[in-house]
């Protein structure tokens, strides 16, 4: 039974639901497309991940996060830079083609699946990255604790040029009026 609730874990994350009826898991879409990065999730317990900061964005989140960014098919470059499981580059896959998106992910072992997505994927701690391309839009999901989402979301800010478009998946905390330096530098962005 453990085995079986760990699987089922996997494949609901991934969009799969069990059916009763049909005796199986299915999928709204392709399963394959689906379970593609599964061998690349890490496989820390609850709190490593949690101590890593590893909360993947669900995919119906990062379908709106896209919707909110205003992407379009003519979008010329899209950034990630917390690209975690994959979840928001899956989400600009329906947008955008592989060629246009860069992303950037700190744990080794989450960036072969995102590369097997087609994308430009770096292995590196994002805060510590500089960026030669300026970018259309930037989607993220960024690490909450000790403010790094907002640091994230600061640094990030940089690499969209004029006119472009930053989404980003903050607490409600990130803009509590005076709380840290970093929420103020946020507020005034704004």
């Amino acid at each position: 039974r453990p085995l079986y609730q760990a699987v089922n874990k996997v494949i609901e994350c991934r969009g799969g639901k069990g059916s009763r009826e049909e005796k199986a898991h299915v999928f709204p879409g392709d399963a394959r497309a689906a379970m593609i990065t599964t061998e690349a999730l890490p496989t820390h317990p609850e709190d490593a991940r949690r101590e890593a900061q590893q909360f993947f964005t669900p995919s119906w989140l990062a379908k709106e996060v896209v919707k909110w960014s205003m992407m379009t098919s003519k979008t010329r470059s899209v950034l990630e830079p917390s690209a975690g499981a994959g979840a928001l580059v899956k989400a600009a896959l329906e947008v955008v083609t592989a060629e246009r998106i860069v992303c950037v992910e700190d744990d080794a072992k989450l960036v072969p699946g995102l590369k097997s997505l087609g994308v430009t994927a770096l292995h590196a701690d994002f805060l510590e990255t500089k960026l030669d391309t300026v970018f259309d839009v930037c989607i993220m999901n960024p690490p909450f604790k000790n403010q790094q989402g907002l640091k994230h979301t600061l640094h990030a800010f940089q690499s969209v040029g004029p006119g472009g478009g930053l989404v980003s998946i903050l607490p409600a905390t990130a803009i509590v009026p005076g709380r840290t330096k970093g929420s103020q530098s946020f507020k005034a962005l704004l």
